[in-house]
């Protein structure tokens, strides 16, 4: 490969990355930016495109593909056509046949890592399992469907960069049982025609994002996140983040059950461009500023218990300095209550009746604004 086409891979990768991170995908700047000094004006659905190809394509640094010929252990270097990655080596699981990917001890890294980029590929971190990479993608293009589950205490996942689930194909990444991912930046769902799907369950099982890049669940394509059974989810970025994030996308996120938590320091968007909802629900718990609908064409939704059409549950509960509606078309459930109207008191009427009744009784009155116990003088019965 020429020299000059090698190196052109990094600077596209970085361009794009920056733009459709740190900017957020670029839509709350009119969906174009720059994304960094010496980087082109172009569309943000663009650069996220050219990262996962780039990414997948093109790269200055040495490739090794999981083949899993011997068994399903990372470590094993006769299952990878070039040996075991390092933290300067690509990595690619491609195929689940004949075994797919287990990382079952500490120490595991790669630079960039796709799981699934065109084809099927699966990588369980177990039985306190470690990986560290720079940057990774779970079902990075067209027909790729990718999969990773992080399970059990002292399992971690950390990517120094952002981790894209559901780049342009299928990507799943399931987070439980005390696992943990950590993140520079996340988007699932990312570009148009992709499908995301994160789910943290259970106590101590966590994903904490940023504070490097933002949070997109719903970026321009679908993307789901679901916190259950006392996982956590902490996005400390700066970046406010998005449930719905560009024009067409669709973002839910559920938040459910005692101890559950997503918290945002810097807020969410619940339908930023595209649509969004978020649903908490029995003793769920979400911390951070909320905008609904923040933009014009976006739809937001934002549930506290069970959404329309849903069986019932009990609530969840928000801590929010602050809930605002945007210039999109928002709903909140169940609605802010407005106190009662209540038509005026007769005063005289009712006192009349009271007087009329003690009079028949012979009992003496309290007066209502004095305490005293005397006769209230009524017209027409002094």
């Amino acid at each position: 490969m020429p020299a000059s086409a090698r190196l052109a891979g990094p600077v596209i990768i970085l361009c794009a990355l920056r733009g459709f991170t740190s900017t957020q995908d670029a839509t709350q700047r009119r969906a174009t930016s720059r994304a960094r000094a010496g980087c082109k004006f172009v569309s943000s659905r663009f650069l996220a495109t050219i990262a996962l190809v780039a990414a997948s394509t093109v790269s200055t640094h040495a490739q090794t593909n999981w083949t899993g010929t011997f068994s399903s252990n990372w470590f094993l270097s006769g299952n990878l056509d070039a040996g075991s990655p390092r933290l300067t080596t690509d990595g690619n699981i491609n195929t689940v046949t004949p075994n797919s990917t287990t990382v079952a001890s500490p120490g595991a890294e790669a630079r960039n890592l796709s799981i699934g980029p065109n084809e099927t590929g699966m990588l369980t971190i177990q039985t306190g399992g470690t990986l560290a990479d720079s940057f990774a993608t779970v079902g990075n293009l067209p027909g790729g469907q990718g999969t990773v589950t992080v399970t059990g205490a002292g399992s971690d996942w950390t990517n120094a960069g952002s981790v894209v689930v559901g780049g342009l194909g299928m990507g799943t990444l399931t987070i439980q049982d005390g696992g943990t991912v950590n993140s520079g930046g996340g988007s699932v769902g990312l570009s148009v025609g992709s499908i995301g799907t994160v789910t943290v369950t259970g106590a101590d099982s966590s994903w904490i994002n940023g504070p490097s890049n933002g949070l997109n669940i719903g970026s321009f394509g679908t993307g789901t996140l679901v916190i259950a059974n006392g996982g956590k989810v902490i996005n400390i970025a700066v970046n406010t983040a998005n449930i719905g994030n560009g024009a067409g996308s669709l973002g839910t996120v559920m938040v459910t059950g005692a101890g559950s938590t997503w918290s945002n320091i810097d807020g969410v968007n619940i339908g930023n461009r595209g649509t969004g909802t978020l649903t908490i629900a029995d003793g769920g718990l979400v911390t951070g500023p909320v905008v609904i609908a923040t933009n014009a064409g976006s739809i937001g939704t934002l549930n506290i218990g069970a959404g329309a059409g849903d069986p019932a549950a009990a609530p969840g509960a928000l801590t929010a300095p602050s809930i605002a509606f945007g210039a999109g078309a928002g709903t909140r459930r169940p609605p802010v209550s407005k106190p009662p109207k209540t038509k005026p008191r007769n005063l005289g009427a009712a006192l009349a009746s009271v007087v009329t009744k003690a009079i028949g009784s012979g009992r003496r009155l309290r007066n209502p604004k004095s305490g005293t116990r005397a006769m209230p003088a009524i017209e027409g019965c002094a």
